[in-house]
């Protein structure tokens, strides 16, 4: 293995322990797990259905469905079954859940000033690069 390699392997891995910390520690104090917030932050105004958080997650649909479950036994969302079709069920943001998304929103604002604030636009841009490579390296590498 590149030494310098292993330097931005071993930069990345230092970032994400600083960063998933923090990100855990300010959901705490929300009141939220970290996959929960991924389902109140993909939510839409007008609602998306379990299929498509599953998508989003990366889960299957049953375990999309049991956070649905969960944020809807906490007031945050309803289910409302589709319509033209019964085995699509959307998942709408409750007035509880509006609010709860927005104070998610603000904290995810000041984790990326965070944690990216001291960023020029141009590092961003090269920033953006070099991930869009080591992306395009693991999706490469995983077939």
């Amino acid at each position: 293995m590149n030494i310098h390699h292993e330097k931005a392997y071993t930069s990345i891995m230092n970032l994400s322990h600083k960063i998933t910390p923090l990100w855990q520690a300010v959901l705490t104090d929300i009141g939220v797990t970290p996959i929960q917030a991924e389902v109140m932050l993909s939510l839409t105004q007008d609602g998306i259905n379990i299929r498509r958080i599953s998508e989003l997650l990366g889960v299957t649909s049953s375990a999309a469905t049991q956070l649905v479950e969960i944020l809807k036994k906490r007031g945050m969302v309803d289910r409302i079954n589709s319509t033209e079709d019964r085995r699509i069920v959307n998942v709408n943001l409750t007035e509880k859940g509006k609010h709860l998304q927005e104070r998610l929103l603000t904290a995810q604002k000041v984790m990326i000033e965070t944690i990216v604030g001291a960023l020029s636009e141009s590092d961003v841009d090269e920033l953006q690069k070099i991930h869009a490579k080591m992306l395009s390296s693991i999706e490469q590498h995983n077939g």
